[in-house]
């Protein structure tokens, strides 16, 4: 009997193909709008992007990085009720940040895929919390429900770029020009 390597169909850092990256990342997004968005209807929010983005501007080139960051944060700011080009700027910003501190941080240690992801994922967080605030003019949203689930998103995001990270071969795909 033949068995099925769901392996396959799984993302892959390592795939330097634009098709399967692409197709990765609307696997990602999908599981984010389709499964956790609909999962998750209280204050509790899961996000697996984030450190998927991260793990991608880790080990890939930025021309690549710019489409999987563009093709996310629309597809989000499509699903989400959030200000134009709000997901957009954020994610720009983190893909920058990212490229400029990529040749002063060693990625064999997924320690530092694991930081990195983490302090992205605080600074999305901060982003929503300030439009949120800037929104309903209150200082509501800081409650502990709200601060528990922020922890909860920043703890999620580090074991995820941790567990990439680690199982990662290594084999940084970026071929930057380090001066």
């Amino acid at each position: 009997m033949h068995k099925l390597k769901f392996n396959k169909f799984l993302p892959h850092l390592n795939n330097s193909s634009y098709f399967y990256q692409l197709y990765y990342a609307i696997l990602v997004t999908c599981l984010q709008i389709i499964f956790i968005d609909q999962l998750n209807q209280g204050i509790t929010k899961f996000d697996i992007i984030t450190p998927w983005i991260v793990c991608i501007i880790i080990t890939h080139s930025t021309y690549l990085t710019i489409a999987i960051t563009c093709l996310i944060s629309l597809a989000l700011e499509a699903h989400c009720n959030l200000p134009k080009c709000q997901m957009l700027t954020c994610y720009w910003s983190l893909t920058c940040y990212i490229n400029i501190i990529y040749p002063h941080l060693s990625w064999s240690n997924p320690f530092s895929w694991a930081m990195t992801s983490s302090i992205a994922q605080l600074y999305v967080i901060f982003i929503e919390y300030m439009t949120l605030f800037i929104k309903f003019d209150n200082s509501a949203l800081f409650t502990y429900e709200y601060l528990s689930a922020a922890t909860m998103r920043i703890i999620l995001s580090f074991i995820i770029a941790l567990v990439i990270g680690s199982r990662a071969k290594i084999i940084i795909l970026k071929e930057k020009i380090c001066s």
